[in-house]
């Protein structure tokens, strides 16, 4: 789209938040802002809003072209090292931040939480996303909590029904063993 790819603009969207209760907020694309004067901060913060406004309107025109790209966002794992660093001790982050060494979110964390927004906004175009579904499940069965959390959110915003399926038959099986 205008000569960039899904990337481009995924990485302009904010992430989506949520607890796991089917609610959600979002988080706004990572800006640093030390050094920066209010007015600077503010400046900063309404470019960002603007590009995200853009972003959202070129992601909805991609519309569901875009679900291949977006699952294997989703389904990223964190590597070891970076799960190890965001779990580390504050006094541990706070030294490799003096080295400008960022620990959370991690660069997957938050594409993946970007591409949840992508998809909750080309679902809102009407889009036909019964494609995507399958492979939400499978990612909603993932060993990763995170990659567990986000497929299991879009499938309660797209058919909750199915997820409620999902939660039963899990509680079956739990009784089962």
């Amino acid at each position: 789209m205008r000569g960039h790819p899904l990337s481009y603009y995924v990485d302009r969207l904010p992430a989506t938040w949520t607890t796991g209760d089917r609610g959600h907020s979002f988080y706004p694309p990572f800006i640093n802002v030390q050094n920066l004067t209010q007015q600077e901060q503010a400046e900063q913060m309404a470019v960002i809003v603007q590009q995200a406004k853009e972003a959202s309107s070129a992601v909805e025109r991609i519309g569901s072209k875009g679900f291949p790209w977006l699952l294997e966002q989703i389904g990223q794992e964190v590597p070891v090292t970076q799960q190890w660093l965001s779990k580390s001790p504050p006094w541990i982050q706070n030294q490799l931040l003096k080295l400008d060494i960022r620990v959370s979110p991690t660069p997957a964390y938050l594409k993946r939480w970007q591409s949840v927004t992508a998809i909750r906004k080309i679902y809102r175009t009407r889009a036909d996303v019964t494609p995507i579904l399958p492979g939400l499940l499978i990612l909603a069965t993932n060993s990763d909590p995170d990659i567990k959390l986000a497929a299991r959110f879009l499938i309660g915003q797209i058919d909750s029904a199915r997820l409620d399926q999902l939660e039963a038959q899990e509680k079956l099986d739990a009784v089962q063993k």
